[in-house]
């Protein structure tokens, strides 16, 4: 008879102090106790192999070899890994910034630019203006500069809006990236 995932019992390094972990390995029942195959010792090995009919060094023997066994009601567990050395506390980083720049290309116009500032990034008409006459000089403009996560959501609108309806040769959204802000 075997199980999978039992809660096993065990000590928080060497503290003492019992807590209660999961052993996510399959486990066999050995006389009155569970044990993990990986965890078995090799004084049980025998009586295990016994019990899934795999036979073994201790076949017939109905108990562990050697005469070496567990108290009832105890469990193996595997040992976790070492606790983490204590790190020195340090003050939280300040979080980075990143612009949400917008590239420029042949197949959008002035108009789409706009549009796309004030709509997407709710910038006024002559914040707009200016926006798209430096993507057309510099090829490049910074349309906002926040935390990851809301330029992340800015990129994605910028990418969900669309071509220029008023260019036939456009095929797409126009460019945008994400790059950090310089601190």
């Amino acid at each position: 008879m075997t199980r999978a995932g039992r809660p096993g019992r065990s000590l928080l390094a060497g503290s003492g102090v019992p807590f209660v972990t999961m052993v996510d390995v399959e486990d066999t029942r050995l006389g009155d106790q569970w044990v993990s195959r990986s965890e078995a010792r090799p004084e049980m090995a025998g009586a295990m192999g016994n019990e899934a009919g795999a036979g073994g060094s201790g076949a017939g023997s109905g108990g562990a070899a050697g005469g070496a066994a567990s108290s009832p009601g105890s469990t193996a567990t595997m040992p976790g890994p070492a606790p983490a050395a204590a790190k020195p506390k340090t003050e939280p980083a300040k979080p980075w910034l990143w612009h949400v720049v917008l590239l420029d290309d042949q197949e959008h116009t002035y108009q789409y630019v706009v549009r796309l500032a004030q709509e997407v990034f709710g910038h006024n008409e002559d914040q707009a203006w200016v926006i798209a006459r430096t993507v057309d000089t510099e090829k490049r403009a910074i349309l906002m500069t926040t935390h990851r996560e809301l330029a992340e959501l800015k990129r994605e609108q910028v990418l969900a809006f669309g071509r220029d309806p008023l260019m036939t040769a456009s095929k797409g959204p126009m460019g945008v990236v994400l790059e950090p802000a310089p601190q």
